[in-house]
């Protein structure tokens, strides 16, 4: 789920520039359960660890749109995105802490999409119904490391979004 903001301008150096800034999360709980091995004869009954897993994107999308008719529009363009992705393994045994992998990164990419905006009526400033589809590749190109060492890791993210809201021409 998530929300996204946008402004287009019709006249902006003669093309149809638009800028959005998008926040999406996903996240699951209980990915993977792992059993711990306990060979005591009294072995302990918490011997469960549950995986829970997060992606947060902060996109900042910039568009050069052209028109399809009357309603739907295309566009493409660069994406920019800050992206946390938490793992976090929960530990069922009281006297240990859970153990919290955390990590930030920065990405660039491109971005398509599809949009239809249907008016409410024909005045100049108008409500409209808005429905539209993003497309995102994201390359991670900035790391925080912190204590790890990342030289070998890459992250790279398909995404596809499906948009519906109320917007406002003024």
């Amino acid at each position: 789920y998530g929300f996204e903001l946008s402004y287009r301008n019709k006249n902006l150096f003669g093309y149809i520039i638009q800028f959005d800034y998008s926040y999406l999360y996903s996240g699951e709980k209980d990915v993977l359960t792992f059993e711990i091995y306990d060979p005591s004869p009294n072995p302990n009954p918490n011997r469960f660890l549950y995986t829970d897993v997060s992606l947060t994107f902060n996109n900042l999308d910039i568009t050069v749109n052209g028109d399809f008719g009357s309603i739907f529009s295309f566009g493409f363009g660069p994406s920019f995105a800050i992206i946390n992705r938490s793992i976090i393994v929960e530990k069922a045994d009281i006297d240990h802490d859970d153990f919290i992998d955390r990590l930030s990164s920065f990405g660039i990419g491109l971005k398509g999409l599809i949009e239809m905006r249907v008016p409410f009526s024909t005045d100049i400033s108008y409500w409209y119904f808005y429905s539209g589809l993003k497309f995102r590749y994201l390359y991670g190109m900035l790391y925080d490391e912190g204590l790890r060492d990342l030289d070998d890791y890459n992250q790279n993210f398909v995404t596809t979004n499906l948009a519906i809201g109320i917007g406002y021409n003024f």
